[in-house]
């Protein structure tokens, strides 16, 4: 019995001074795993539809030379992208709250996300695609166009709510992508 509760003193101890390090070390470990499980599940046969879909939707926006998704991003594109970068299947918000199909606009996509899928998306696609700025949102609804300064040409404009200037989909949770030449 004395060596049960010698052991279970040595093995605090050695916890209290070397636990931090190795759960760093299995934290890390259980990283790269799940990461290399991801690159397995990657399915670039997906990207082209993606694409395709994407581009169906845009229109020009009047005095920029800018195209603009006409809809919001959906919940079966999210997927897509998910399952081109071997993400594990999406999951929507509880079910409780609402169903959505794939058509529904996705929520719950945070800004930094959208930013990196439309770096994802211009490096599969060739083509430079990003979250609108806050005076091409405002453009585009009002069918002004965008000043030199980046200004809607209504006497507004200005900042977005996220980095540079993009607003993210402005007005709702659905991400809004614009695509630019």
């Amino acid at each position: 019995m004395e060596s049960v509760g010698y052991a279970k003193v040595l093995g605090e101890e050695f916890w209290k001074k070397h636990g931090e390090k190795l759960s760093e070390k299995a934290q890390k470990q259980a990283e790269d795993m799940a990461e290399a499980e991801r690159i397995k599940r990657k399915d670039p046969s997906v990207i082209g539809e993606l694409i395709k879909r994407l581009e169906a939707k845009m229109l020009p926006v009047p005095g920029t030379e800018i195209l603009l998704s006409k809809t919001e991003f959906t919940v079966g594109e999210w997927k897509l992208y998910w399952k081109a970068e071997g993400y594990p299947e999406w999951q929507q918000p509880d079910p409780k709250e609402f169903m959505q199909t794939d058509e529904h606009p996705v929520v719950k996509v945070s800004w930094n996300d959208a930013m990196k899928f439309c770096e994802w998306l211009s490096k599969v696609s060739g083509k430079r695609w990003r979250l609108p700025k806050e005076a091409e949102w405002d453009a585009a609804g009002s069918g002004n166009s965008v000043g030199s300064a980046g200004t809607a040409n209504r006497g507004g404009g200005g900042g977005g709510s996220g980095e540079d200037g993009n607003s993210g989909g402005r007005g709702g949770d659905g991400a809004v992508f614009i695509w630019s030449w």
